[in-house]
């Protein structure tokens, strides 16, 4: 559909139908100039639903890649990816995201557009802070405050499983989306179990989360069967996933992980 003189947007990728607030997705869009187009232009995003309203930064009709419209050869298909994130406000229900062609002083050009269709399914956010076995306090990059690790029996056997309980409090919001991993530490620091995922098994990314709100995020490790009985100790943190090198978000106070809890394993 022309959205302005000289330039059509042909289509949208496809997108996820049902989003939790604070989820990203890539919205992919393709242009096509059927003239010389002027320098500058942008794409404005907003989310609207039922009396709702929540405004996107403006960015590059490309998204992620900035390709200046005034380059962009006349007919030639032009290719836009930029990653939407959803509101983290965001009630239940239908949202709609829209988008206007600005240009460079950004004044709005031409007519706004329906650019994608999700439904919210609406998450619980809890502010009280649970008691846990073990305390910390620790604090992530000023993003994340770790709470606590809480275990259900600090005793495991050979070949067990070790249900572990992860609390942290948010202390900022987040634009990126954490993986959180918990490893199970022999008495020389070697990693004997583990298990990382993003909190909530992928259903509370930290993108997700609102200043204070709680999360308590349940890990198993399973632990080997010829694991030897001993005192072993727990180790938390927190990277970035979509980074080459998986880059771990540092403490505030120095390091990259809180090491906390005793472990028995026994065959008892």
């Amino acid at each position: 559909m022309p959205v302005v003189s000289g330039l059509t947007l042909l289509g949208t990728g496809s997108i996820p139908e049902e989003v939790i607030p604070g989820d990203t997705f890539t919205l992919e869009m393709w242009w096509q100039a059927t003239s010389g187009l002027p320098s500058g232009l942008a794409m404005r995003l907003w989310w609207q639903g039922d009396g709702t309203h929540f405004a996107l930064d403006d960015g590059p009709l490309t998204g992620d890649v900035p390709y200046p419209t005034e380059a962009w050869p006349a007919r030639a298909l032009v290719r836009g990816q930029r990653t939407i994130q959803v509101p983290r406000e965001a009630p239940g229900g239908d949202l709609t995201l829209y988008g206007q062609v600005v240009d460079g002083q950004g004044r709005s050009m031409g007519k706004a557009v329906a650019l994608a269709e999700v439904r919210i399914v609406p998450i619980e956010h809890i502010f009280e802070v649970p008691p846990v076995r073990w305390s910390s306090g620790a604090v992530f990059g000023g993003k994340a405050r770790l709470v606590g690790v809480d275990v259900a029996s600090p005793r495991v056997a050979p070949g067990g499983t070790l249900a572990v309980t992860v609390v942290w409090q948010a202390v900022t919001t987040m634009d990126r989306s954490y993986t959180t991993f918990v490893h199970l530490l022999d008495e020389s620091g070697r990693v004997v179990a583990q298990e990382d995922h993003v909190p909530g098994r992928g259903a509370r990314p930290t993108t997700s989360w609102l200043p204070n709100e709680v999360i308590a995020d349940r890990f198993e490790l399973s632990l080997s069967a010829d694991l030897p009985p001993g005192r072993y100790m727990l180790e938390v943190g927190l990277y970035d996933a979509s980074q080459p090198g998986l880059p771990r978000l540092s403490l505030d106070i120095g390091g990259d992980a809180v090491r906390l809890g005793e472990i028995f394993v026994s065959r008892d």
